[in-house]
């Protein structure tokens, strides 16, 4: 009978320690390794702030000068936290309407503050700015809302600002930055800004990514006079064809770039205009109005393996900008033209596709430049030289389905349609020339370009079409000059490739819980204290 009462209050100690396991599992599970009495509200709330209702005190509009009136600011109101890069001061959980005048102003601090879960909105759209920073350091805007605000977040002269997870409702500027580096904007959702959702004026080593940018604006984001900053991964889809702006806006500065951006439904892509040594590369652009990609004016720039689908003009145009590569790009159906350069000297155009245009290429005084590897396919004209064109070296490129190659002004001479031991391959050779003979890579006949109109000569055609595959047995002899510019190619994709995977490695490193104890195991380790509990008791007895 002893027994049995013992195994009795072994199996009720069991079952104790198991309820007690399933009481504390949630905070184990949410990440919480210290723990605490807390319910699972509390608990959910440190560990998916994004989703909880944001601003839950209203409270009166801040103003803060200086690092003394800010600690101050922080113990009057109970808040948190040392001012340091792993306790920073926390400003949290406030719902702030204004009428006239900023809610959160912060000038002159170079602590560490981070202003999280606010709701900030505004009741007269001319004039109100949500938060005003200057000559501050060391900020963190993390998922707030800002709403009918003129600008949203306002900076002057600041220093490491990271603006993450945050909406932008219904603002006329949602960001707009002056004189400011060390700046992220991420992950964050613009909705409806009137004139731009980001306007950054002379800042330097800006981060702009994975935000989200819908509905109707005249402008995504917009770049004047900044260097070595980075565009990339934001998704854009404003429906605005009609007001002027293009979508990504770069005009001054140098070394940006531009990447896997996707854009589509907008007035127009991306534009760069005085904007020296940059990239552009893997952005997809589609349906838009008036261009997919145009640079002007900016030199040593890279546009490389962008997607351009469905512009109404003009899918990528380069216009007075010099010593540019522009490799391996897809341009497809565009309306007037593929692609266009205007004003061009000592570029490389290597390796596109354009595909299904009212004209493929249309070439104005380009010179000094090689034109290779490329397809012109389904074009009413493939390449149009329509004035003053000179010594330009086309080889190694297909003319497929073109309802004509090549129009050729009487302007457009030394141009070269071979490297001197091959040419390009024309798909109407043989019509044209029926008794031509061939060695399996080259007709013994040269092809002869639009001979009314200007000579020009193909001295090596091709006898099949170039894939990549085939340029291996073809062992041409070209310089090794368009090489290196396919390495520097790749060097800037693995250079890009890195930075993202770092970017998103420490996005992902922000939101990873540190440990985790699978249910299993914390029944087996349940049931063996159980056991011994068990045998305890049975000794003691």
């Amino acid at each position: 009978m002893k027994n049995k009462k013992n195994n009795l209050i072994a199996i009720l100690r069991v079952l104790v320690f198991l309820e007690l396991f399933l009481q504390i599992t949630p905070y184990i599970i949410q990440g919480s390794i210290e723990i605490k009495t807390e319910n699972l509200n509390e608990i959910s709330s440190k560990f998916s702030v994004i989703s909880n209702p944001l601003g839950s005190a209203i409270h009166i509009p801040i103003e803060i000068d200086g690092n003394t009136e800010l600690l101050d600011f922080i113990q009057n109101n109970g808040l948190s936290g040392n001012g340091n890069t792993n306790d920073p001061y926390i400003i949290e959980n406030y719902t702030i309407s204004v009428v006239g005048a900023p809610a959160i102003v912060i000038t002159n601090t170079d602590k560490f503050i981070k202003i999280q879960n606010c709701t900030l909105n505004s009741s007269i759209l001319e004039t109100n700015i949500g938060i005003q920073l200057s000559g501050t350091e060391n900020i963190i805007i993390h998922n707030n809302s800002f709403i009918d605000f003129k600008v949203g977040i306002n900076t002057t002269d600041t220093i490491n600002v990271n603006v993450s997870q945050s909406n932008f409702f219904r603002n006329e500027r949602a960001v707009r930055m002056r004189s400011s580096s060390d700046i992220i904007i991420r992950n964050c959702n613009f909705k409806n800004c009137t004139i731009v959702g980001i306007r950054l004026y002379r800042s330097n080593e800006l981060q702009i990514f994975d935000n989200v940018f819908t509905e109707k604006s005249p402008a995504a984001i917009r770049l004047e006079d900044s260097n070595e900053s980075q565009v990339f991964r934001n998704f854009i889809d404003i429906g605005n064809s009609l007001v002027s702006g293009d979508t990504i806006d770069i005009s001054g500065g140098q070394k940006n770039s531009i990447f896997n951006n996707s854009i589509t439904n907008n007035r127009a892509g991306i534009r760069l205009c005085e904007t020296n040594y940059s990239i552009l590369e893997n952005n997809w652009i589609n349906s838009c109005y008036l261009s997919g990609i145009v640079v002007e004016d900016s030199f040593n720039c890279i546009i490389n393996k962008n997607i351009i689908q469905n512009i109404d003009n003009y899918g990528l145009a380069i216009v007075t900008s010099n010593n540019s590569i522009i490799s391996q790009n897809i341009i497809e159906n565009e309306g007037i033209s593929g692609l266009v350069l205007f004003y061009i000297n000592c570029s490389s155009i290597i390796g596109n596709t354009i595909d299904n245009s009212s004209t493929g290429c249309m070439f104005t005084h380009l010179n000094n430049s090689q034109i290779i590897r490329n397809n012109f396919t389904n074009n009413d004209y493939g390449v149009n030289l329509t004035e003053a064109n000179t010594n330009n070296l086309f080889y190694l490129n297909n003319f497929i389905s073109n309802n004509r190659s090549i129009i050729n002004s009487s302007d457009s001479i030394n141009n070269v349609w071979d490297n001197g031991t091959h040419g390009n391959y024309w798909d109407d050779y043989q019509m044209k020339y029926p008794s031509a003979s061939n060695n399996e890579i080259l007709w013994n006949t040269p092809y002869e370009i639009n001979e009314n109109e200007c000579s020009a000569v193909d001295h090596f055609p091709l006898v099949e079409i170039v894939t990549d595959n085939s340029l291996l047995i073809l062992n041409t002899t070209e310089s090794s000059e368009p090489e290196e510019e396919e390495d520097d190619d790749n060097t800037h994709s693995s250079t890009t490739t890195t930075t993202e995977t770092s970017n998103t490695e420490t996005s992902s490193t922000e939101n990873n819980i540190p440990w985790q104890l699978p249910s299993f195991m914390g029944i087996t380790v349940i049931a063996i204290l159980g056991i011994v509990i068990s045998y305890n008791n049975r000794r003691l007895s």
